[in-house]
């Protein structure tokens, strides 16, 4: 499974390897993975398609937040990849998946429980959590290794927040200890959760310090697009520059 979150490795290969045909993997995520629109959730989609095809027996828990995704938009998934033997998606939805506080931090406990149900059932050889919710949530949740994948982390992107906030208007200031405190307090968080972790991917190479400041060893795996779709079909660019074509790639073109 190591090898499927290597960007390098992920595209190429597609064979099965005995040892991991019929391997019980549990994979929980916020959001509904889609083959191309949105940003985390396609990178998550083509990692679990190729693990899917090595043979893996997948339960996928889908941590899913107010009305953000439609029962459409997991009926979408379900029809591409769950309607492959061996695929589970449960979908878990909550009005809040979890709250910030100024030195506590909490995750909403009915879904909270269901995720532990569902995991400890399904009697996992191996956990995936895209995400620092997914492996709060399933902290000490069965005693199968476990891979945490890591986006922004929210001591940083928190108080980053914070100072820009304080930038467009400087009576904002008078928030910025109790930040400091909360940031503080989901350091703590990270270095807990994730001190229990097989492996650490993370998507930043500046996480790997922040991290490591923590105690918390981590691998840094660039943020790619992991396609496995023919070649984007390449048009020729106009003479003149023009707006209408976007500025950022899209994810096919990333790939290509």
């Amino acid at each position: 499974m190591t090898a499927v979150m290597n960007p390098a490795v992920a595209p190429l290969a597609t064979t099965t390897t005995p040892s991991e045909s019929g391997k019980r993997l549990l994979i929980c995520s916020a959001g509904v993975p889609h083959e191309r629109k949105g940003a985390s959730v396609v990178l998550y989609y083509h990692y679990i398609a190729r693990l899917k095809r090595d043979g893996y027996i997948i339960r996928h828990l889908l941590l899913l937040e107010s009305d953000a995704w439609t029962d459409a938009d997991v009926v979408a998934y379900r029809s591409e990849l769950g309607a492959m033997d061996g695929f589970d998606i449960v979908p878990i939805r909550s009005q809040r998946l979890y709250e910030s506080g100024r030195l506590i931090h909490g995750f909403d406990r009915t879904m909270a429980a269901s995720v532990w149900r569902l995991a400890e059932d399904f009697a996992p050889d191996g956990i995936l959590c895209f995400d620092f919710l997914s492996a709060w949530l399933l902290e000490g949740v069965t005693a199968a290794p476990r891979i945490v994948w890591l986006g922004d982390l929210n001591f940083e992107s928190f108080w980053q927040h914070a100072i820009y906030a304080v930038r467009e208007n400087w009576r904002r200031g008078i928030h910025l200890p109790s930040m400091w405190m909360s940031c503080i307090a989901w350091k703590r968080l990270y270095a807990r959760v994730l001190g229990k972790a097989t492996q650490i991917i993370v998507a930043a190479h500046s996480s790997e310090k922040a991290l490591s400041r923590l105690g918390i060893a981590a691998e840094y795996e660039p943020y790619p697009w992991p396609a496995e779709t023919p070649a984007a079909r390449i048009t020729a660019l106009p003479t003149v520059p023009s707006l209408r074509r976007s500025m950022c790639p899209s994810a096919t073109e990333v790939a290509s």
